[in-house]
């Protein structure tokens, strides 16, 4: 398995696939920023919200593209997060998706799912 199987697969949208290739990586393949993003990216497809609450925290001071993983992955876990009902978890997602991305945060303003949090 390659780095660009594992892009490959997340592309097609086959997250478990994905997922499951990531892991299957050598360890040294395994444990680069390229990785990292798209496991982050297919965390919330499969429910994976610690594995990805710490890959997006890897990611959110990298990159542009790091920081643009870290800021999707933050606000759909703040959806999630206020789904459940734990409003201050919730709050402290967002804030760290703008910090990831602050010329994002009008997104984050302008989800209908996160409106509770206005």
């Amino acid at each position: 398995m390659t780095i660009e199987e594992v892009q490959g697969y997340a592309l097609l949208g086959m997250y478990q696939e994905a997922w499951d290739a990531a892991l299957d990586l050598d360890p040294d393949d395994r444990m680069v920023a390229d990785v990292w993003r798209v496991r982050a990216g297919c965390a919330p497809h499969l429910g994976a919200w610690d594995e990805g609450e710490v890959l997006a925290e890897l990611l959110r001071h990298g990159s542009d593209n790091d920081r643009m993983v870290a800021f999707t992955f933050f606000h759909k876990f703040a959806v999630h997060l206020l789904a459940l009902g734990k409003m201050g978890e919730a709050k402290a997602a967002v804030k760290k998706a703008s910090e990831a991305a602050p010329a994002r945060r009008l997104a984050l303003l302008d989800d209908p799912a996160l409106a509770a949090l206005w």
